[in-house]
């Protein structure tokens, strides 16, 4: 299950990770080309009563375990995506209820699964 289209997104803070390597004996190796560690941050505006529930029905859905895909509105404005195509959460959201029916939502930390 994808990340709701519905949901925006207002920023991508992300960091690229980095190859695996292996020191031995004062030399380094990279082993492999699969770039490790990456993750990714989705700060997002208020959401309206509809939004929150896509986003915890997704959150119920996949838990911090199963690997999910991003929608294509989450790169617009960027040359490329970052090389990982599957994300988990790294930790639980937060929200809570803010005046007039929005819902502030924060913590939304991604994880690269691939």
């Amino acid at each position: 299950m994808d990340f709701p289209a519905s949901v925006a997104v207002i920023g991508r803070p992300h960091t690229l990770g980095g190859f695996n390597i292996a020191d031995e004996i004062g030399r380094r190796f990279r082993t492999g080309d699969a770039v490790r560690g990456q993750t990714l941050a989705l700060p997002l505006p208020l959401l309206t009563p509809a939004q929150f529930d896509d986003l915890q029905q997704h959150w119920r859905t996949v838990g911090l375990l199963s690997p999910w895909g991003l929608p294509a509105a989450v790169w617009v404005g960027r040359a490329s995506p970052l090389p990982a195509t599957r994300w988990r959460y790294a930790s639980a959201p937060t929200w809570s209820l803010q005046p007039g029916e929005l819902w502030l939502v924060t913590g939304v930390a991604l994880a690269a699964a691939d």
